[in-house]
């Protein structure tokens, strides 16, 4: 569901570095989405519970995050939660910048697993990425 940064639970995931590398600050957060797929071959799509309401979202293995459209954000809430903020600054493939306007706890049911997500809402009316 959401990264953990880990796929052996009990084995936390850590790789040591010989020289130190660059620290990216949170005010320095930048990330490009990439979508490569074959245009003739349909997205894979999820049923997801997000805080016990159906969504469909499309399963994207390469990306960092989960991103949540606008459109999608508001038909789940009658009265919006207030959003955290979010510094991070998304580009698409082409280069060209998404609109961020913070991220939100939400929690997320699948088959038979539960746990919380943050996805990153964006301006728009997108598909809802599972990354």
């Amino acid at each position: 569901m959401c990264h953990t940064g880990s796929k052996n639970k009990d084995k936390p995931h850590t790789k040591q570095w010989k020289k130190p590398t660059h620290k990216v600050t949170e005010e320095e957060e930048e990330e490009y989405l990439y979508h490569v797929g074959d245009p003739s071959k349909p997205p894979i799509i999820i049923d997801i519970l997000l805080n016990d309401t159906p969504v469909k979202m499309e399963l994207d293995t390469g990306a960092t995050r989960t991103l949540m459209s606008e459109q999608t954000f508001k038909a789940l809430w009658k009265e919006a939660p207030k959003l955290q903020k979010s510094s991070v600054k998304l580009r698409t493939y082409s280069g060209e910048p998404l609109k961020v306007l913070g991220s939100i706890p939400i929690a997320v049911n699948y088959r038979e697993q539960q746990t919380e997500c943050s996805p990153l809402l964006v301006i728009g009316s997108g598909p809802t990425l599972l990354g």
